[in-house]
This record gives structure tokens, sequence and C-alpha cells, in this order.
């Protein structure tokens, strides 16, 4: 069994007790909470294992230790394992869709601003932010990540959260396009929604390059090639041609 640091191990806020066990009586608000606090840690708990020891061949047995509880209580919270995998997997997602959207949100205000350029780098911009913050944090996300989505042809589920994920970053892709280039607004959905999955495409294929070099003897510098692929988006975006006006 892969062994945790103590960095990794997590206390619980609390101990179980015996008012933890299901009942039929409806939870009250501060039950509720404790319940989602608890699920959350154990989320928690399985991050940290997958993004240090091997991803979904993590063990029960190493989640609950992570967890600082019994494999009781880890049932009681997920029936499975694999609904664990499951929610965090849509936890990572729904947490990165909001991030970028906030992101594009600020974006979008900046255009809107008296005295900015009149050409807003959106998409640029887009693509750079992937490549930016704590580098050691996003090496671990993105293992976690890549761990999903070698198990998406082979279970539905994950492969679900993948694609609702996917769509999602499609959409916000689209968006920076827009923000940059809104006269390609005239394009039919059908061709917005291929410039974006093209957008994502670049994005995704540098992760990819990046994380996979990153414990190889020449790692990317991240920053450099975040630029990179941001000239190569740019370039993409501004090949691009809108239907003329009748």
């Amino acid at each position: 069994m892969h062994q945790l640091s103590a960095q990794q191990r997590f206390t619980p806020p609390m101990a179980l007790e015996a008012s933890d066990a299901p009942v039929d009586a409806p939870l009250s608000r501060s039950k509720k909470e404790g319940r989602l606090q608890r699920r959350a840690r154990i989320l928690d708990a399985l991050f940290a294992v997958m993004s240090s020891s091997g991803g979904p061949g993590a063990s029960v047995s190493e989640i609950v230790e992570a967890a600082g509880i019994s494999r009781g209580a880890l049932h009681y919270y997920f029936e499975s394992k694999d609904e664990l995998v499951a929610e965090l997997m849509r936890r990572l997602g729904d947490r990165y869709l909001v991030r970028l959207a906030a992101f594009l949100d600020r974006q979008a205000g900046r255009s809107g601003d008296r005295g900015a350029s009149p050409k807003v780098h959106a998409v640029d911009a887009l693509v750079r932010w992937h490549f930016s913050g704590d580098t050691d944090e996003a090496v671990r996300l993105l293992g976690v990540w890549l761990d999903f989505w070698g198990q998406a042809p082979s279970r539905k589920d994950i492969g679900d959260v993948v694609f609702q994920v996917q769509e999602g970053a499609r959409l916000q892709c689209r968006r920076a396009l827009l923000l940059q280039r809104p006269e390609l607004g005239s394009l039919d959905d059908d061709a917005l929604r291929a410039h974006g999955a093209s957008l994502l495409a670049i994005v995704e294929g540098g992760l990819l390059q990046w994380r996979i070099a990153a414990s190889s003897p020449r790692p990317f510098d991240r920053a450099a090639l975040g630029q990179a692929l941001g000239d190569v988006a740019t370039a993409f975006v501004s090949s691009l041609s809108a239907p003329e006006r009748r």
C-alpha cells in the first residue's frame, strides 16, 4: 500500500458518532451541512491519494486512511468507490468551469472599459490562463484529470461527466472567440461549436504535452508554452472568415 505523508493525511473535524447512522427522519439543517462537509472531506482525501499514488487504482484502504474515517463511514456517505470517483470528477469539472467563466467575465468587462483597446485579446488570454497559477497544484490536478480521461471509454458515468465538462469548456472557448471577433457571430451554431472545439484542442493538447514532460529530463517552461500556444490560437482565430453580409 502506498504510504501517505503527514500532509496528505486528513484529520476529521469531528468523530463520527452514533447520531451519524442513517435514520428515517429528515436531517436537520446542521446535520445536512455536516454531511456535506464530510462528503467534501472524503473527496479531498480521494484527490490526495489519486494525485500522489496512481490514479484510479487508489484503494479504499488508502482513501479511508487519508480521510481519517472507517470503511463503514465511507460507505455511508458514498454507496461505492465508483460513485465517489464520479463525484470527484464532477466537483473538479464544476470548479474548473466556474473559474473559467469568471475569468472571461473579467475579460468581457475590460473590453467594455473606456479607453480599452478596440481589439480584445480574449483568446490569447484564455490560452495563457490555462498555463498560469501554481505549477505543483497544476501537476496534481492535471494528473488526476488525465486519469479520468483514461477511464471515460470504459465507464459511462465518467464519460458523461468528461463530455459535460468539455462541452462547457467549448462554450467558453466560443465565448472568447466572439469577444475577440464579434463579427463571427453570424456563423451558424455548428461552425461556432467546431471553432470552440478547435480552440479547446489547442489548450488540451498543450496541457497534455506539458504534463507528460513535467517529470522528464526536459520539462517545458509552462508560461513559455502557454505564450506559444496563445500565438497559435490567435493565428487560428485571425484566419477565420465571417459570412459576407447581403
